[in-house]
């Protein structure tokens, strides 16, 4: 066993009985109840195919790791792979043959390889590589588009060139190559993605001697003065470039309009992306038919129409750069994705093939399918992100494959790439563990801390194997620290066996239960239940603060799982369900304080029926917020019957492509309403859409990674379809009529389930039915509408609900109204499986309708682009939002601001205030900061969220109808001079000015 640092370690074991014996060993060492012990490597006393990784923190964190995976490993391990939270497990080595796959463009993002470049030397020497080869072209160092410097934060329009965003991409990729042969894990095959060939072949050695400084410098400088040189010459063709999902190569074809013969199918990367290049005239029309055809359409970033015989042109004349490559002997199999076959070893052809890869059709799919057949079941994406990994995974679907990636875009470049090296090690591919840390020795307890940066720093300036792997570890021990300070912020909840062996574990734990009723208490925090970082309200809320999320929220179709589980713990397992229905959603579980607290309450009501409450406790306060009634029968009486209904009138989607008022900005998903992280996006594709509802299919997601301590939930309805299949209902309103609202689900008549969820992967087909009614049952008025107005007030358009046909959006939208405030929306639903069996009905949905004001939309969804406050006169004005809005669903709206408006204290503060005191502090602090924002846009051209910045009070009082200064610093920037800002509230708005201007 090799135990690296505090924060990783490495187990191997010829058996599991004695890989937990080695785990018995290491929890009775006598430095592990050390609050944070920093301590020698120490060499592989054993080697095994079982083998096991940790990484962790504090010892009181590798602590309740250790026991919790040797629980895991004791009671038999479901899966290996991912067993827990920072522990990856196997008992047998994968066979077969390894193939490192490189990505090209498109994996781009902003500071891609800055956290290795500072510690690695490795990273560091190849960004310095290419600032080298092109300072003189470029005339700055190109690391300034994506690493440091004025361009930090965003992506430089650069990154999407070809030229330049190609060799940076290259470049941290041969970074990260290198890193993967210091720690000794050699390929068989080597592929690459579109310019990812090229890359490739460098690391394979195909381009004789790529990775030596001065041949990369050279070669560099060659490929991008004569691409320049090409594109300067020639009217190299540009058009728009479309990603497409959920349509096959022929679907695709079928959409193709006949009159333009120039419309190219570039890339085919799996079975559900495909890359088409089409001309700008047609453009429009093209995106029009593969939505109609249900497709999932994306515009990309790029523009030249690489891979389609029209980069013909541009082709040719790179030919004699290609001609000048020096060829070697590759020291492995080099697949081309261009023939989905290796590369000739004859010079000749190889170079033939190499001139062509700009302009030939990339058969991605077809090539990783010649690999699996040739033997590669390891597949390796070495690149800053894992954006390839995921076309890995669709192409290799069902087969028994390893697919690792060396980055990833939602982690940190560190914590990513520590994941990696566990996968590796487990699955056999790394062997010599004590080489990699360069000295051997049993545990010995050097130090309480860890050795100072600057210490580390003067040991790597040669670099060798030991130097890289303290460097990696160091770096980790500070990630990890630095993440334990941010789950330190939640309270310690400790696990009762009981709950460790509870069957439904979305109850917590059962404080009473007779014949009649039971009741639970549940705690609820972001590190037991991870889902919740994907159900979240409004935007990303920081530029500078990865940890700061958006707000979290208990999902409405979790809180019905956890009253389905109430009920039939109460009745028993063997009573089976007939109905759940008269749902009511008083308010939403919001995130605001950790964590939250939940009371559950089940009392059987008849033989049959069982009545469910759920109550949000706060400061010891019980507030009934989720109620409904179960009803118990028997197989016989629970028939699946289908209304067999089908949407009529059917209408296109002239909307749902973004809010039409913001042209400025980057497009929306393609399904409207708030933010859904992967494990919600079940909804693939829109079948039809008509006057009274649609039609969509949607794809049972995995549960894995929903809960920390259950890998694979097992729920009694399926959550995750229902919460996906709501989405609908916004969705039909805002194509239909392109305004900006969500529709929260608050009543439900009943919902019925004639199945188990259906396994991951599996299709379901929703119908759903949608009409307009009045929350009061009333029947809709003729002449209700929506309302468009210019920002004089001026009416442009008006949009009757009762009209069944379409109309175009109008220009110059400052806000909408909707008419009458009283408008519901309900949908009935049917699910069915891929054999046409009803799975499950909906009834009576009805949803709150919230026209969302144009600012607050905005502002919520982009809050660092966008202001609540306007500039008039040398002043700034805010306007107050309706009360009744910020209030309404238990005020879900007024948190979702205030999330996004305060830092961490100052939310705090915030909860603690009056309703009106705190209303007013609110929107003070939102016109300050909306000041300073716009001062250091126009004269630093720094951009800032509001929760990036501190208001710091000079009059400490929280009087409404005063007059205050407000001194205004930033905090994640102290060096910077504060602002002083005079705030002053009147009549229904707030006014603030800038002092000194």
């Amino acid at each position: 066993m090799l135990f690296a640092s505090d924060a990783v370690l490495f187990f191997s074991a010829s058996d599991k009985e004695r890989l937990l014996q080695q785990l018995k060993e290491l929890l009775q060492h006598k430095h592990l109840n050390t609050q944070l012990v920093y301590l020698h490597n120490c060499k592989v006393k054993e080697s095994g195919s079982y083998r096991l990784f940790l990484a962790t923190s504090t010892a009181d964190e590798l602590r309740l790791l250790l026991e919790k995976v040797q629980s895991i490993l004791q009671n038999g391990v479901r899966r290996e792979g991912r067993i827990a939270k920072g522990a990856f497990y196997a008992s047998t080595e994968r066979g077969g043959k390894v193939a490192f796959v490189f990505p090209g463009q498109g994996c781009q993002f902003p500071g891609m390889g800055t956290k290795l470049a500072k510690r690695y030397p490795t990273v560091q020497k190849w960004v310095k590589r290419l600032d080298s080869a092109l300072l003189e072209t470029e005339g700055e160092a190109i690391s300034h588009y994506y690493y440091t410097g004025k361009y930090k934060k965003i992506l430089h329009p650069k990154l999407f060139d070809l030229d330049i965003g190609a060799c940076i991409v290259n470049t941290i990729s041969l970074a990260y190559y290198e890193l993967m042969t210091i720690l000794g894990v050699k390929p068989d095959v080597f592929l690459g993605l579109s310019t990812g060939e090229s890359t490739a072949l460098v690391a394979s050695n195909r381009l004789s001697h790529g990775m030596q400084q001065e041949v990369f410098e050279t070669t560099t400088r060659d490929f991008v003065d004569t691409y320049r040189s090409a594109i300067a010459q020639h009217d190299a063709p540009k058009g728009t470039l479309y990603s497409v999902g959920m349509l096959n190569s022929e679907a695709i074809r079928a959409c193709f309009p006949k009159s333009e013969k120039d419309i190219y199918i570039a890339l085919d990367n799996c079975p559900n992306q495909k890359i088409i290049f089409c001309p700008n005239a047609v453009a429009d029309q093209l995106l029009l038919s593969l939505q109609k055809a249900g497709g999932l359409v994306d515009v990309m970033p790029f523009h030249y129409a690489y891979h389609t015989p029209l980069f013909e042109t541009i082709a040719k004349e790179l030919k004699p750069f290609y001609q000048r490559l020096r060829l070697g002997s590759a020291c492995g199999e080099v697949y081309s994705c261009i023939s989905a076959a290796p590369f000739s070893s004859n010079d000749s052809e190889a170079r033939i093939l190499v001139s062509h890869l700009l302009q030939g059709h990339v058969r991605f799919q077809e090539t990783i399918e010649n690999l699996y057949e040739a033997g590669v079941f390891t597949f390796i994406e070495v690149g800053p992100k894992n954006n390839v990994s995921a076309f890995l995974n669709d192409c290799l679907q069902g087969k028994d494959v390893k697919v690792i990636s060396t980055g990833h875009g939602s982690l940190d470049e560190v914590e990513a790439f520590v994941q990696m090296i566990g996968q590796l090690f487990v699955s056999g591919h790394i062997h010599d563990v004590a080489k990699l840390f360069g000295q051997e020795g049993e545990y010995e307890r050097v130090s309480t801390a860890p050795p100072k940066i600057s210490q580390v720093k003067a040991k790597q300036k040669v670099l060798d194997q030991t130097a890289l792997l303290h460097g990696h570890f160091d770096l980790m021990q500070i990630f990890l620290q630095q993440q334990s300070r941010i789950m330190n912020l939640l309270p310690k909840i400790s696990q009762s066996k009981q709950e460790d062996s509870r069957a439904y574990f979305l109850l917590g734990e059962q404080l009473t239960c007779d014949t009649k009723q039971s009741r639970w208490v549940r705690e609820v925090t972001l590190e037991k239940e991870p889902y919740l970082l994907h159900h979240t309200f409004g935007g990303f809320s920081s530029l500078r603060d990865k940890s700061r999320t958006a707000l979290p929220v208990i999902p409405f179709t979790f809180s019905l799982e956890t009253i389905v589980e109430a009920a039939v713990t109460l009745m028993g397992e063997s009573c089976e369900v007939k109905r759940i229905y008269d749902l009511r959603a008083l308010s939403w579980f919001v995130y605001l304080r950790h964590p939250i607290s939940l009371d559950i309450q089940a009392q059987i009501l008849h033989d049959n029926v069982v009545l469910c409450r759920i109550f949000n406790v706060v400061n010891g306060k019980r507030k009934l917020s989720f109620e409904s009634k179960v009803e118990f029968g028997n197989k016989e009486s629970i028939q699946a019957i289908s209304s067999g209904f089908s949407p009529s009138g059917k209408v296109d989607f002239p909307y749902h492509r973004n809010n039409f008022y913001l042209d400025d900005e980057p497009v929306k998903p393609w399904v409207p309403g708030e933010f859904h992280g992967p494990p919600f996006q079940a909804v693939q594709a829109i079948k039809t859409m008509g006057n009274d509802g649609v039609v969509a299919e949607l794809k049972a997601l995995s549960r894995n990674g929903l809960f920390q301590n259950e890998d694979s939930p097992q729920f009694l309805i399926d959550p995750i379809m229902l919460d996906a299949s709501m989405h609908l209902s916004t969705f039909w309103v805002h194509s239909r009529f392109g305004v900006d609202l969500t529709v929260l689900p608050f009543q439900v008549k009943s919902y019925q389930y004639f199945s188990a969820p259906v396994p991951e992967g599996e299709k379901i087909v929703v119908k759903m039915r949608i009409q307009y009614v009045q929350t009061d049952g009333s029947k809709v008025p003729e002449n209700a509408s929506y309302k468009f107005f210019d920002k004089q007030g001026n009416l442009l358009v008006e949009h009757f609900i009762n009209d069944k046909g379409s109309k175009s959006p109008p220009t110059g939208v400052a806000y909408h109204q909707l008419w009458p405030e009283t408008l519901a929306i309900q949908s009935d639903a049917e699910y069915f499986d891929e054999q046409g069996n009803l799975l499950a009905k909906l009834n009576g949905n009805l949803d709150k309708h919230f026209s969302i004001p144009v600012v607050y939309n905005r502002f919520t969804e982009y809050p660092s682009h966008y202001f609540l406050a306007e500039q008039n006169k040398g002043e700034y004005v805010l306007e107050t939002l309706n009360t009744v809005f910020l209030y309404s669903s238990g005020k879900v709206w007024l948190y979702k601001l205030a999330w996004l408006v305060f830092s961490a204290q100052e939310w705090q503060e915030w909860l603690q205030m009056d309703n009106e005191i705190g209303l007013d502090y609110l929107y003070k602090t939102a016109i300050c900061k909306d000041i300073a924002r716009a001062y250091w846009l126009n004269s630093d051209r720094e951009r800032y969220s509001p929760v990036d910045l501190n208001c710091q009070r000079v009059d400490e009082t929280h009087e409404i109808d005063n007059t205050e200064s407000w001194l205004c610093t930033i905090s994640s920037e102290p060096n910077k001079s504060p602002l002083q800002i005079r705030v002053q509230k009147r009549d229904g708005y707030y006014t603030a000015k800038l002092n000194g201007f």
